[in-house]
């Protein structure tokens, strides 16, 4: 057996996510000269290099490039879906749409053609219908390959919550309507702009004003207000000739139309100006903070931040002060932390309102708390360092650059003698990735795709950082 050339990894902070499914990834890409196979995790090769491109298994089938062909392999090497498809959306669940002689169908996970290959366009599934357009016209098939929704439209979205977007363009203008699943039009053609419906509700314009659609192709409010902003909590800002208030999901105005500015809900308390000072409400619209600040924002953790004169501190819900106001600048508690700026350095405070961390650091920027993980990212003499909870240091301040923590890991950047390397490290700042590589992005849960220089070969490195490059791969 020749032997096989493995790749490198590409980073030049192409942090594409190419996300595949949540599977254990068994086989790795690796290349011979400019061919394409697969081998284990030992090395051992699997699947002999013959092909012009490939992507990782998902479900049990790899789509791969033959010559200028595209089909699918099983894990065995045996072709599942033959070398005659100009294009394979690796990124689509079955039905998996695809291209052939310039038109759009779908196949089913054994190769057959479900949805015949007749479509100039064709958007993947979405409820059970997918999007396809001929001769400049738009309308739906489902997973049979039947037209549910006749080809008679100019515009067509997807579907979300059981309604899709149509649009019908008449004298070059486009108006748009809402579809039901069965094709019936559940609203006239009357808006000048319609979004998908997201969330239970979707944003629609007619004469310049906004409004909501929900679920049930009601729109509200009846087209009284000058702005709707977006739901947070069940409850709307509006604004009316100046003055703002809030309707529910219904359009019913729970907060009557009196305050000169209003912010969104958070925890159930919304901030509100009303005569140059700054308080806020409840849900009810009861006001539970004290029109005494030059600013009130949203709360979070059960504290919010306020302001006077310049400076800032910290509120509960009772209204009562647990932060003094004194701090040159705020971002409010995450995990329990909150960090603070004073004489242009930043530090950490419990909530108590204690400092867990000396003001040292040049920036404040969190990283990965949407996951949980209670680590915060700071700068310090110009490099980014990593700290937990308690303010201890986990990685040094080492780093130029870095990305935010994505499901435990995060890629950072290491400066080098006349350059840079891309490396990645887990959430306890160990670098399960050394930063040795030119680029890095990552290509689903186990493995980046590297470069080791801007002209070296594409490799492979998982997180436990074996690397999978130019080197000999053992036969089996």
């Amino acid at each position: 057996m020749r032997q096989a050339v493995l790749l490198t990894l590409s980073l030049l902070f192409l942090f594409t996510d190419i996300s595949l499914a949540q599977e254990k990834i068994e086989l790795v890409l690796y290349r011979y000269i400019n061919k394409w196979g697969f081998a284990d995790r030992s090395k051992s090769v699997v699947i002999e290099p013959i092909y012009k491109k490939l992507s990782f298994f998902k479900g049990g089938v790899a789509v791969v490039r033959y010559k200028s062909k595209y089909g699918m392999i099983a894990k065995s090497g045996d072709v599942v879906v033959p070398f005659k498809y100009r294009s394979i959306d690796d990124k689509t669940i079955t039905p998996i749409r695809a291209t052939k002689k310039k038109k759009y169908g779908f196949l089913n996970s054994y190769g057959y053609e479900v949805v015949p290959f007749v479509y100039s366009y064709a958007d993947p599934f979405s409820q059970g219908l997918a999007v396809v357009m001929s001769k400049k016209k738009y309308g739906f098939v489902d997973k049979n390959g039947d037209t549910i929704v006749p080809l008679q439209y100019d515009y067509a979205g997807s579907f979300h919550h059981g309604l899709a977007v149509v649009g019908i363009k008449e004298k070059k203008i486009t108006k748009y309507a809402y579809i039901n699943l069965e094709g019936i039009e559940v609203t006239d053609f009357i808006f000048d702009i319609a979004q998908p419906i997201l969330n239970g509700r979707g944003r629609v314009e007619m004469d310049g004003k906004s409004y909501y659609i929900n679920t049930r192709a009601t729109v509200f409010p009846t087209f009284d207000f000058d702005l709707v902003l977006s739901f947070s909590e069940n409850m709307a800002t509006v604004k009316k000739d100046g003055d703002y208030g809030f309707i529910d999901t219904s359009g019913n105005l729970i907060v009557p139309m009196k305050y000169n500015r209003a912010f969104q809900y958070q925890e159930g308390i919304a901030p509100v100006l009303k005569g140059g000072r700054w308080g806020a409400i409840d849900m009810t619209g009861k006001v539970v903070v004290p029109f005494d600040y030059n600013l009130v924002l949203g709360f979070q953790e059960g504290f919010c931040i306020v302001e006077r004169l310049g400076k800032y501190g910290f509120i509960n819900k009772k209204a009562a002060l647990v932060v003094p106001i004194k701090y040159d600048d705020a971002f409010n508690y995450r995990n329990g932390r909150a960090a603070v700026e004073k004489d242009g350095k930043w530090a950490f405070l419990n909530k108590r309102g204690s400092q867990v961390t000396a003001f040292l650091y040049d920036k404040r920027q969190f990283g990965g708390l949407e996951y949980n993980e209670r680590v915060a990212w700071v700068k310090y003499n110009s490099r980014w360092g990593l700290i937990d909870i308690d303010g201890t240091d986990l990685t040094q301040f080492k780093y130029i650059d870095y990305q935010d923590f994505d499901s435990g890991y995060s890629v950072v950047v290491q400066p080098r003698r006349d350059s840079y390397g891309i490396g990645v490290i887990d959430i306890k700042g160990k670098e399960v990735i050394k930063p040795i590589y030119y680029s890095l992005t990552k290509v689903n849960t186990e493995f980046y795709e590297v470069r080791k220089t801007k002209k070296s070969r594409i490799g492979y490195v998982d997180r436990k950082g074996l690397e999978f490059f130019e080197e000999k791969v053992k036969t089996k």
